[in-house]
């Protein structure tokens, strides 16, 4: 499998304003989700967060989640570590497909974005 290349040194995710769209529509339906008595806070958020960690940031902020799995691979181990907004954010630095099996189905998970 070809390794990622490092997309976050082309474009500013935080700028894009379709990305910026959804995000905010899925924390929208998120929220309403939660008024009618979901625990969206007790889930689990599972995105690749690139460097800024945008739409983490968003998802903790608006929701109050606090179990947050960021999922990148590529070259930039220090450079995810250093810009992680949150200490709770457990960084896995794998492809996604070695990351699936360790899922367990009945946990609650929260992954509308995978930004």
């Amino acid at each position: 499998m070809a390794r990622p290349t490092d997309s976050f040194k082309q474009f500013d995710y935080s700028l894009r304003p379709s990305k910026q769209v959804e995000r905010k529509a899925m924390i929208e339906v998120l929220l309403n989700l939660s008024s009618a008595g979901y625990a969206i806070s007790d889930y689990t958020y599972l995105g690749f967060g690139s460097v800024y960690y945008v739409d983490f940031v968003m998802f903790h902020k608006y929701l109050f989640i606090r179990k947050m799995v960021c999922i990148e691979w590529g070259d930039v181990e220090k450079r995810m570590k250093f810009n992680k907004p949150f200490k709770f954010i457990k960084l896995k630095l794998m492809p996604l497909a070695s990351y699936i099996p360790s899922l367990r189905p009945k946990e609650r998970r929260s992954c509308p974005a995978f930004s």
